[in-house]
């Protein structure tokens, strides 16, 4: 047979005329969705206290009266890196859905919120703004209150801001003890909150002014704060101001002051009833509530969960003791401390779930007064559960909730109700 002539291979060529750039934009399409998919959940896990510690551990304080372990009292981030929320502006609860069609996404109905009545006026303050500011010096009834949430333990706390005759002021120290917020006290609050009208709430702020640049940074992470962190917020917060030098500290879970002149008085916070619930919730049994009114030009930062990360982790992130030892409540168990007729009781949540009926409440007797608790679920969102005691107005108690962990590390001696307790 005659041979067949022999012919040189075919090379494709990868250039733009031989459908290369299919190629090369498949590529970069796939490149796109990855850090779409990716940089998000990296940026979910980034928490203020994701920085670098402070340069000093007391944050400039004055320690020398400290009522606490000094050794469990460490610093998270620089003083200051998070600025409280003063007088927010409001809108009331009818406007919220316009807010979320301008915004996107502001407050949705299994969004959770910190529920305050006084005197008969209701305010809502979202969870997902509080977590960036941490503190919230309000004036709610012509009543000057704190409204606090300590992402780190989960726990909100509102109090009375009305101290030895004096309105305190509460920012943001940067101290942490058991991993819990460490608040102090600073000058007078401004004035009184003012509602903001309909039509302000949705129109978008002035352009900002360029922040200007701090003159003396603490650190690098002092610097990324306040550009990246704290300047976005100069349009509807004020300035933070220096500490005094007479400032005292406050733990928010063992409510009172643990530093300082107030330290050494023994000073305690008086604590006011407050709801954790969800926003749906709160806003079927208080239709004509006010809600803080979001800052849009943080909005892509209260739209993000910066603490995903670390509460899958199931952890404490910073010094704690002591922990509790019951291996079948993690430390992140949500848990309910009622202080009611002369008692303080804790209920974690499981339990309350085990004995919940069909609609999610419990009724159970708490010294010589009734409770009910009412749970209520929105997966993929934290349960939420309602506490009043049982009389024909459903009156609301006082009580903290926090994560197990947090609780007993600040009060290992109060009560805790298990199954065993409850047959």
């Amino acid at each position: 047979m005659p041979e067949r002539p022999k012919t040189k291979p075919t090379r494709v060529k990868l250039d733009f005329r031989g459908g290369g750039w299919v190629i090369l934009l498949s590529l970069l399409l796939v490149a796109a969705l990855l850090l779409w998919r990716v940089v998000p959940s990296i940026r979910a896990g980034r928490t203020p206290y994701s920085a670098a510690l402070a340069n000093d551990p007391a944050n400039g304080f004055d320690l020398s009266t400290c009522l606490v372990p000094r050794d469990q009292l460490v610093a998270g981030m620089p003083r200051d890196t998070l600025l409280p929320l003063d007088n927010p502006r409001t809108v009331p609860a009818d406007q919220i859905d316009a807010l979320n069609k301008e915004f996107r996404r502001y407050l949705l109905p299994g969004d959770r919120v910190i529920g305050v009545v006084i005197a008969g006026q209701p305010r809502a303050y979202p969870l997902r703004v509080l977590a960036w500011h941490e503190i919230c010096n309000d004036t709610l009834a012509e009543s000057p209150i704190a409204v606090t949430y300590s992402p780190l333990c989960d726990s909100a706390v509102v109090f009375d801001r009305r101290v030895a005759g004096r309105d305190l002021h509460f920012a943001v120290s940067g101290l942490l003890y058991n991993s819990n917020l460490v608040m102090y006290d600073t000058a007078p609050a401004p004035p009184a909150s003012r509602q903001m009208a309909p039509e302000a709430a949705l129109s978008p702020p002035a352009p900002l002014p360029s922040p200007a640049r701090p003159s003396s940074p603490a650190s690098r992470w002092t610097r990324v704060a306040q550009t990246r962190l704290v300047a976005p917020l100069v349009a509807y917060l004020p300035a933070p101001q220096p500490a005094q030098e007479v400032a005292s500290l406050w733990s928010q879970l063992q409510l009172r002051a643990i530093a300082g002149p107030a330290a050494a008085r023994q000073v305690e916070l008086t604590v006011l009833p407050a709801q954790v619930v969800y926003w749906a919730d709160w806003k079927r049994q208080h239709p004509a509530s006010t809600v803080v009114a979001p800052d849009p030009a943080n909005f892509d930062r209260y739209r993000r969960e910066p603490y995903s990360n670390y509460y899958g982790t199931g952890k404490p992130r910073y010094p704690v003791q002591p922990l509790p030892q019951d291996p079948a409540l993690p430390y992140f168990t949500p848990v309910i401390a009622v202080d009611a007729a002369n008692q303080r009781r804790v209920y974690p949540l499981p339990v309350i779930a085990s004995h919940a009926d069909a609609q999610g409440r419990w009724l159970t007797d708490h010294g010589n007064i009734r409770l009910q608790f009412d749970l209520r679920e929105m997966p993929p969102n934290p349960p939420t559960v309602w506490v009043r005691l049982v009389h024909p107005d459903a009156t609301p108690v006082r009580y903290v909730q926090s994560f197990w962990f947090a609780w007993h590390a600040m009060h290992p001696r109060d009560v805790l109700v298990t199954e065993q307790s409850c047959r």
